[in-house]
Parts: structure tokens; C-alpha cells; sequence
């Protein structure tokens, strides 16, 4: 209802102005490096054609997820599903903030939805970041998870509990994404 936008922090690095298709002019309302994740605000009220259902609980280890992502943003102007599993609900360092996928994500998918097989939105995909001196194989990245999401949105978070729908079809899952 509030309009808020979730993106992660990284993007807004090289921007000097934020907007949304080109036009929907927007400001940031949270900025946390920690987690990486950013919220943006619009200007003007936004009417979009739907909105993110946060999972609230936790996600099964192993299960299937899927990310919504620009992954050749110069060549396609609709969001790629990238389908992977769930690997672990840390990260590396056992950061439970930051859950780790087994996917093979491309630069343009960072800031997508990680939705689970019903849906819900199970996080938000980082950017690949060097960890330390190593290079991590092509199929590992890692979200924040939506209990972040929803601790930086607030009381503005859409307060989604209603049960799963159960495992979704990877078109709907697409359209949903």
C-alpha cells in the first residue's frame, strides 16, 4: 500500500538520479549495508499490477526456488526465470541473514525475487561478491533473506500470512516473478 520498491544497494552505487521504467522518479528510504538491501520510495503513488508476498517462516532446505531477474537487461526487456534449490538457509559464515542458492545467476538478476515453489518470496538476490580471495563456484549465490526484507520495510510490509497456495507451475511462477 505504501509503494515501496526493494532493490539491493549496489545498483544505487553509480546513480545519480533513482527512477522506475525510466520515468517513476523514486528516493531512498533505507540503505542498509549489512545486509545489502535497499528501499526505495516513490515520489508519486505507484499503482502496480501486483505486489511481493513475503514467506513468512521458514523456507525447506533443498526446495526448488527461482529467480526473477534482468539477466540480459540490452537485449530483453522482461524478467528471465532462473530455476535452482534452496542449499542452505546461511550463508557460508553461518549468517542466517543471507541464505545460500544453488544457482547459476548472471549480473543483471541481482535485486530479483527469490520465490519458492508456491510463490512467496523467499528473499531477494545479491550481487555476486568476492568472498575474501576466493572465487566460489558459478552456482553459488546467495539472497537476503525475507525476514530482512520485512525488518527494513517496517511497518510498511504487507503483512502476508495467508497459507501457501501450494507448488505453483514454473508459467505462474514466471508471471508472479
Amino acid at each position: 500500500p505504501s509503494g515501496r520498491v526493494v532493490t539491493t544497494r549496489e545498483v544505487l552505487k553509480s546513480c545519480g538520479k533513482i527512477t522506475i521504467d525510466g520515468d517513476v522518479e523514486m528516493t531512498v528510504a533505507a540503505d542498509d549495508a549489512e545486509s545489502g538491501v535497499a528501499i526505495l520510495m516513490p515520489k508519486v503513488t505507484l499503482a502496480p499490477i501486483g505486489v511481493a508476498h513475503l514467506r513468512d517462516g521458514a523456507t525447506a532446505q533443498g526446495g526448488e526456488i527461482a529467480v526473477a531477474g534482468y539477466s540480459y537487461p540490452d537485449t530483453l526487456t522482461e524478467p528471465v526465470l532462473t530455476f535452482g534449490t534452496l542449499a542452505d538457509t546461511h550463508d557460508l559464515e553461518g549468517n542466517v541473514a543471507r541464505e545460500r542458492l544453488a544457482l547459476k545467476a548472471l549480473d543483471g538478476d541481482a535485486g530479483g525475487p527469490v520465490l519458492d515453489a508456491t510463490g512467496q518470496v523467499i528473499g531477494m538476490l545479491l550481487p555476486k561478491a568476492s568472498q575474501e580471495g576466493r572465487v566460489l563456484p558459478d552456482a553459488v549465490s546467495f539472497a537476503a533473506d525475507a525476514e530482512v526484507i520485512r525488518r527494513l520495510l517496517g511497518s510498511t510490509a504487507a503483512a502476508d500470512t495467508a497459507p501457501a497456495p501450494g507448488a505453483m507451475a514454473a508459467e505462474d511462477i514466471a508471471r508472479i516473478g
